[in-house]
């Protein structure tokens, strides 16, 4: 592992995330989708972290 001294993980401001919309899960919906830093310190050092969140919904299928 490096620490943030040596590399650092960014979001870009823009778009930070695409999403392909031809993509699909069979059985759900993408509802939302967030990034965010999860960046953590230690006494080590702090080490660089980018996460991303999604929400899905399934789909339920009443026959």
């Amino acid at each position: 592992s490096y620490t943030t001294d040596d590399l650092v993980f960014d979001w870009e401001t823009e778009t930070p995330l695409a999403v392909d919309e031809s993509i699909e899960l069979p059985q759900h919906d993408l509802i939302d989708k967030h990034v965010g830093d999860c960046t953590q310190v230690y006494s080590s050092g702090n080490f660089t972290c980018v996460q991303v969140l999604f929400t899905i919904k399934r789909r339920l299928v009443i026959t």
